[in-house]
């Protein structure tokens, strides 16, 4: 007579044949497997919705002329006695070349959306541990120019009565810009023309340079990161679009925003090494690699009861 033995059932507290009992829990479920297949496909829309909300809510700043106006006259009183009212030299400079003033119409109108959003995809795609943080870096700097554009809307050097070039309204023949800052034809009303101080222009570029410093060692794409946001820096003021103080407020915004976030990255990612104590094996190591716990160890090797023992000392791990 054959021996019946007893399967038990699984057990309903192992994770590996839970279930969810609930509607709600069948849902987060669902949700976590559809981000988790579709996660890439889910930055993008995020992104999306966060620039569309940027730019929708930035058009409705104050666009009151005259406030936006002063507070442009008192940055250029400003920047007299520190030397920074470089603005019309450099516009001046570029004016009368008709090749470097489209060239330079070209880098202002495109360079700020592309170079950001595929520095964005490789950091998806090549340097995942560090995306979420530059990310939020990139979002919380944004968030913090919107706030300072709704408080202090200021007028661009092309806005203000002087000898100031617009560049790109001169230029419109060349591009798909309009006379309306990088804003295409027919969609002036989409840009708020009165958002000068800080420059996201510059800011944005520097989050580019600090995105390649923190992803890569290599010393010449750090240099290009670096270049990349100068070049920058130099365009928004060739093309009478921000002053240099709107240049330098961008770097400050966008250097806190990743004080913030880089720096929790940081702290996060240190906290996650293990210990020496629990990488480095407390025994001597045999001529294949196996431990042989034999008890303490001191600064010159492991111990027997009459001290260090006398053999070639081993490396026993890197850390």
């Amino acid at each position: 007579m054959g021996t019946i033995h007893a399967v038990s059932a699984p057990s309903t507290t192992d994770p590996a044949h839970a279930a969810p009992d609930h509607l709600g829990d069948r849902l987060v479920d669902r949700v976590r497997r559809l981000h988790a297949r579709h996660a890439g496909l889910a930055e993008i829309l995020m992104l999306a919705v966060l620039y569309t909300v940027y730019s929708t809510t930035r058009s409705f700043a104050d666009h009151t002329f005259a406030a936006a106006t002063a507070t442009a006259d008192s940055i250029l009183q400003l920047e007299g006695p520190l030397h920074l009212d470089v603005e019309l030299t450099l516009n001046r400079s570029v004016m009368g070349s008709e090749g470097w003033s489209v060239a330079a119409s070209f880098w202002y109108a495109s360079a700020h959306f592309v170079v950001t959003g595929g520095m964005l995809f490789l950091l998806y795609r090549r340097r995942r541990t560090a995306y979420s943080a530059l990310r939020n870096t990139l979002v919380l700097a944004t968030v913090i120019a919107l706030v300072v554009f709704f408080l202090l809307p200021t007028a661009p050097p092309r806005l203000v009565d002087g000898p100031i070039q617009d560049m790109l309204a001169a230029t419109a023949d060349h591009g798909w810009w309009g006379a309306h800052a990088s804003a295409p034809r027919g969609m002036a009303d989409m840009t708020n023309e009165l958002a000068a101080f800080p420059s996201m222009h510059a800011g944005w570029s520097l989050w580019v340079a600090i995105a390649v410093w923190v992803s890569t060692r290599s010393r010449t794409l750090r240099a290009v990161g670096v270049l990349y946001a100068l070049t920058t820096a130099f365009d928004v003021l060739v093309t009478g679009n921000h002053w240099t103080i709107d240049v330098l407020a961008g770097w400050v915004v966008v250097g806190a925003a990743a004080a913030v976030c880089l720096g929790r990255l940081s702290r996060v990612g240190t906290s996650r090494l293990p210990q020496a104590s629990q990488v480095i094996p407390q025994g001597r190591v045999d001529e294949h690699g196996s431990v042989d716990e034999q008890g303490p160890v001191d600064e010159h090797g492991p111990l027997d009861e009459h001290g260090p023992v006398d053999e070639p000392q081993e490396q026993l791990a890197r850390v």
